[in-house]
C-alpha cells in the first residue's frame, strides 16, 4: 500500500488500463487488499472505467465478493449500481445470478483456479447481494 502512495504521489496514472482493460482499481480489488483500494480511492481514480468485458470496478468487486470495495465504491459512486456490463447485468443481478445458477459459480470456482485464485461463496456472494439491495438508489428518469 506504501509503494502505490508513493508511486500516485510521484506521478503514476491509475486511469491506465492492461490489454483486458483492467485498471490499477480492478487488480486492486480484484487482490483482495483493502489497504490497496483504499490508496487509489483515496487518491482519486476515475470509479467508471470499464474492462473490455464491460466489467465496471464496483462489477468486479461484486462478484469476486470484495465486501471492502463494494461499500467504499457505493459511497463514492451509488450510481455505479445502475451500470450495466456487457451482458447487461447490472452488479446486483450479475451476483444473483451466480447465487441462482450453480453451475455459472461452479464455472467460475473452476475459472480462477487454473488461475490459482480463489472464487467467492455463494454466502459471501449473499452478502455482497444484501449490499447492492441496501445501497442501490432508485434511478432517476
Amino acid at each position: 500500500m506504501l509503494l502505490i502512495r508513493i508511486m500516485l504521489q510521484a506521478g503514476a496514472d491509475p486511469e491506465i488500463q492492461d490489454w483486458h482493460g483492467m485498471t490499477a482499481l480492478h487488480s486492486a480489488i480484484k487482490s483482495r487488499v483493502d489497504s490497496c483500494v483504499d490508496a487509489l480511492l483515496d487518491h482519486p481514480c476515475r470509479l467508471d472505467h470499464l474492462t473490455n468485458d464491460g466489467q465496471s470496478p464496483l462489477h468486479t468487486a461484486s462478484w469476486i465478493a470484495n465486501l471492502h470495495a463494494v461499500r467504499r465504491l457505493l459511497e463514492l459512486a451509488p450510481a455505479l449500481a445502475w451500470q450495466r456490463n456487457s451482458h447487461e447485468m447490472t452488479p446486483l443481478e450479475q451476483v444473483e445470478s451466480l447465487i441462482d445458477n450453480p453451475d455459472a459459480l461452479e464455472a467460475l470456482v473452476n475459472r480462477l483456479a487454473q488461475d490459482g485464485r480463489r472464487c467467492a461463496s455463494k454466502q459471501e456472494l449473499a452478502c455482497i447481494a444484501e449490499q447492492l439491495e441496501q445501497a442501490t438508489p432508485v434511478p432517476t428518469i
